[in-house]
């Protein structure tokens, strides 16, 4: 790491590729970003994993297409992506910020992958 940089500075994130080994050049359709900020859950126990997710503030906004909604039961402005995006290629949805929503002790779903432990996934 070069003096003054951060974690943050150093990572990048590629959307919509799952071979990462080929990445210069990127093909059509997939984005790579730079991430500003790493934002943990304040409540993330490294011994358990307790509340395991984290957000990245990207340097770049993604311009996704506004078509399709694919929220079930939101009114979220986010929607499914044509074009250069496959349907595997979608944000997360979340509500509008004006929007006054109480979710405390509300249950959330939230999946994923990858290594939970040295030879686990």
């Amino acid at each position: 790491r070069k003096p003054g940089q951060n974690a943050e500075s150093e990572m990048q994130v590629l959307l919509n590729e799952h071979d990462v080994s080929k990445v210069n050049p990127l093909p059509s359709g997939r984005i790579r970003a730079a991430v500003r900020e790493i934002i943990i859950h304040p409540k993330y126990d490294k011994i358990t994993y307790d509340y395991d997710i984290a957000l990245l503030q990207l340097d770049t906004s993604i311009d996704f297409e506004l078509q399709n909604p694919h929220c079930k039961n939101s009114t979220s402005q986010f929607a499914r992506m044509e074009n250069e995006f496959d349907a595997q290629f979608v944000p997360v949805c979340l509500p509008f910020k004006a929007r006054d929503l109480d979710l405390e002790n509300q249950e959330g779903i939230v999946t994923g992958w990858g290594l939970t432990q040295e030879g686990f996934y």
